[in-house]
């Protein structure tokens, strides 16, 4: 009903002519996530933000509706986690806590983004305001003690939250990108998650809300320039000549 509404509403204002301009977006994105968690005890743990650039796109379809108001929805996938240090954390399959001298927990996400734009559509000079619900998808942890790692993986875990969605507030003030800030208005992993046939629940009692600053990407389709066919080919008639000209002696 909800996608009905939407359809509709873009309907009437393309039928009234009031949609300027429509075009593609896409682009990656630089991204330093960090996470409010605290365990069972309330107790904060703090690590360094997560820097990760690998594997993030956007794609977005834009619409303008005068050279001051947009709007934009699409797709994306981010790699978003957090860091924590002197956590210490029972390990599913473990029954023994240990505190570890870092833990890293991520997960890849593909999300469905919508966003308002204000500023100068023409440009591309204006302020985002948006939000996205992100499918979480596969998680990853790396344990570090003593100078050991070890590490687990898997797809489609229980350990995170299925769903989860955020709001962004973002800023374009040059053509190829724009510093966002995203938040995560529920928790990255799951407290009712129940590790294997142990019946222990490591994240009971946990909250663990994300939120990142990143460079994204935002570069319309149609801007990505052409290769000047017309140069290389005089450039290659003027070097066909010159070699036809070059005796070459035995």
């Amino acid at each position: 009903m909800k996608k009905a509404v939407v359809f509709a509403c873009i309907g009437f204002l393309i039928s009234f002519n009031v949609v300027k301009a429509q075009y593609w977006t896409s682009g990656g994105e630089i991204i330093f996530s960090f996470a409010d968690y605290r365990d069972s005890n309330n107790t904060k743990f703090t690590g360094p933000p997560r820097f990760t650039l690998f594997f993030h796109f956007n794609y977005k379809y834009n619409i303008d509706l005068g050279n001051n108001v947009g709007i934009a929805a699409g797709v994306s996938m981010k790699n978003v986690g957090f860091i924590t240090a002197g956590e210490t954390f029972t390990r599913p399959g473990t029954v023994v806590p240990v505190k570890y001298d870092k833990i890293k927990r991520r997960s890849y996400t593909f999300g469905i983004p919508i966003m308002l734009k204000l500023g100068n559509m023409k440009k591309d000079k204006f302020l985002a305001l948006g939000a996205e619900y992100d499918l979480f998808f596969h998680f990853k942890e790396k344990t570090f003690l003593n100078g050991n790692k070890d590490k687990r993986k898997a797809f489609m875990s229980d350990e995170t939250k299925r769903f989860v969605p955020s709001v962004f507030v973002g800023l374009q003030l040059w053509k190829y990108g724009m510093l966002k800030v995203q938040y995560y208005l529920d928790d990255f992993l799951n407290q009712e998650y129940v590790a294997g046939n142990s019946g222990a629940t490591p994240y009971a009692g946990t909250t663990s809300k994300m939120m990142y600053v990143s460079w994204s990407g935002n570069i319309r389709t149609e801007s990505v320039k052409k290769k000047n066919f017309k140069k290389s080919e005089s450039e290659y008639s003027a070097m066909n000549a010159l070699l036809k000209n070059i005796k070459v002696g035995y």
